[in-house]
């Protein structure tokens, strides 16, 4: 036929080295070789309707549960466990929610003794109180050291969850 290699290529969108190995694999045994093969590896736990299944299920119990629609791994687990008697691991637990469609999301870090209310009372008040030490000591400089004891830029480390991807 006389079509280049690498005319071949530009078509298929591949690399030059795979039209070769390709073209070897027809040598060598035919059209039959270029069909796909089995892949190696171990086989997941759950077949494609078990998937399916708890799918829809962990959707389901989102919308009942809360209205944002993040699942934690724990929840996930023991919903596999409940209905399939198969334990996973945290690790596979999160190819599953990759399989799935979920991304890890992390949520808004936020102390617990953080109180919006009394933030922006601080907020509020503090310049009139710095006036007030101002105007008591006008010839003398006012230094402002902070502690931190409403909680305001205190993080706290929390466990990843998992969202439906393209969701806030």
């Amino acid at each position: 036929m006389g079509v280049k290699v690498k005319e071949i290529s530009l078509v298929l969108k591949c690399s030059p080295k795979t039209v070769y190995q390709t073209i070897q694999k027809f040598k060598s045994n035919g059209i039959m070789n270029l069909f796909k093969k089995p892949r190696t590896g171990r086989k997941s736990l759950l077949i494609s309707v078990d998937v399916s299944n708890l799918k829809k299920q962990l959707i389901l119990k989102n919308s009942q549960e809360s209205h944002d629609k993040v699942v934690h791994v724990e929840r996930m687990r023991n919903l596999i466990y409940k209905n399939n008697g198969k334990k996973f691991s945290r690790s596979g637990i999160y190819s599953f929610c990759k399989k799935i469609g979920l991304r890890k999301v992390k949520p808004k870090l936020l102390h617990v003794k953080n109180d919006p209310e009394v933030i922006a009372k601080w907020r509020k008040d503090f310049p009139k109180i710095l006036d007030k030490v101002k105007d008591k000591f006008p010839d003398k400089k006012v230094n402002q050291y902070y502690q931190d004891e409403s909680r305001y830029e205190q993080k706290t480390i929390t466990s990843g969850i998992w969202s439906p991807k393209g969701s806030p």
